[in-house]
C-alpha cells in the first residue's frame, strides 16, 4: 500500500516523469528504481498500520478497472494468454475433479489440494481468515472477468476514466516502463 522512497533515489530515477501516464505508478515506481541499479527492501506492517481497499465486490471489480489493463501493458493478447493460463492451472483442476475419472481424477485432487495449501499458507501470512483459501478457484473465475471487462472497457471507451480526467488507450500505450 506504500513506497517508502529515499529523496535522493527519487530524483535520480526522475520521480514520477517516467510513470506519470501509469495507473499502476505504484508498481512501475518499483521497476525503474530497481532498473536504474538501486537496492529495494520489502517491510511487513501487519499490524502497524491498515489500508481500507474496496468495501465490496462491486467496488473491487470498479476500482481495478483502470489498472488491470495496465498490468499486461494494454496487450489484448496478453490478456488472452494471461487469462488462458489462470483458467488451466487454477480453475481447470477443480472442474476436471468433476469430470475425468481414474488415476488422473486423483491427480486433480491432489493439484486442487495443493492449490488450496498454498492459498491458505498466503492467507494466514496475510493476516486474513484462513477460510479466504477455500474460495481460490473463484477468486481466479472473478480476476479473469475483471482482466476481460477492463480490456473490453478500454476499447469500448478508447481509454480509461483517472483522476477526473480521459487517457487515451493510445497515450497510455505510449508510456511504457
Amino acid at each position: 500500500a506504500f513506497n517508502l522512497v529515499r529523496t535522493d533515489v527519487y530524483r535520480a530515477v526522475g520521480g514520477h516523469e517516467k510513470i506519470r501516464m501509469r495507473p499502476d505508478d505504484d508498481l512501475k515506481l518499483g521497476k525503474i528504481i530497481k532498473l536504474a541499479g538501486w537496492r529495494q527492501e520489502l517491510v511487513d506492517g501487519g499490524g502497524l498500520i491498515a489500508v481500507d481497499w474496496y468495501h465490496s465486490l462491486g467496488e473491487l471489480i470498479h476500482g481495478l478497472e483502470k489498472n488491470s489493463f495496465s498490468a499486461v501493458e494494454y496487450s489484448a493478447p496478453f490478456v488472452v494468454f494471461d487469462t488462458t493460463a489462470i483458467m488451466l492451472l487454477n480453475v481447470w483442476p477443480f472442474i476436471a475433479v468433476f469430470v475425468v475419472w481414474g488415476p488422473v481424477r486423483w491427480i486433480y485432487v491432489a493439484v486442487c489440494l495443493g492449490l488450496w495449501f498454498m492459498t491458505w499458507l498466503m492467507a494466514v501470512g496475510m493476516r486474513a481468515p484462513a477460510s479466504c483459501a477455500l474460495a481460490f478457484p473463484l477468486a481466479a473465475l472473478l480476476m479473469v472477468y475483471i482482466q476481460w471487462r477492463t480490456m473490453l472497457l478500454n476499447y469500448w471507451h478508447g481509454g480509461i476514466r483517472w483522476r477526473d480526467t480521459h487517457y487515451s488507450l493510445a497515450e497510455l500505450r505510449a508510456n511504457k516502463v
